[in-house]
């Protein structure tokens, strides 16, 4: 049996790094509450990864103005890793 991942981070965080699990794949999310004062903030996985081995990139975080682009670039992808 395989172990759950953990997958931590803003929503666009979350959703940037759920491209790489199959599409039959079930979640369990847990919406964690805000955190009002900035110094307490937990990193992002970006911020925890920086300066380890290997390149790590959450682009583009802010999807509202290049959701279409972005989306079509990754079916685009897809077919051709297909063929």
């Amino acid at each position: 049996m395989s172990e759950a991942a953990i997958i931590e981070g803003t929503r666009e965080e979350v959703v940037a790094q759920l491209q790489r699990f199959p599409k039959a794949q079930r979640f369990r999310l847990i919406a964690l509450p805000p955190n009002e004062q900035n110094e307490d903030k937990e990193p992002t996985l970006s911020e925890r990864f920086a300066g380890r081995i290997g390149r790590f990139s959450f682009d583009p975080t802010d999807l509202s103005e290049r959701t279409e682009e972005y989306y079509g670039e990754l079916l685009r992808q897809k077919r051709q890793s297909e063929e």
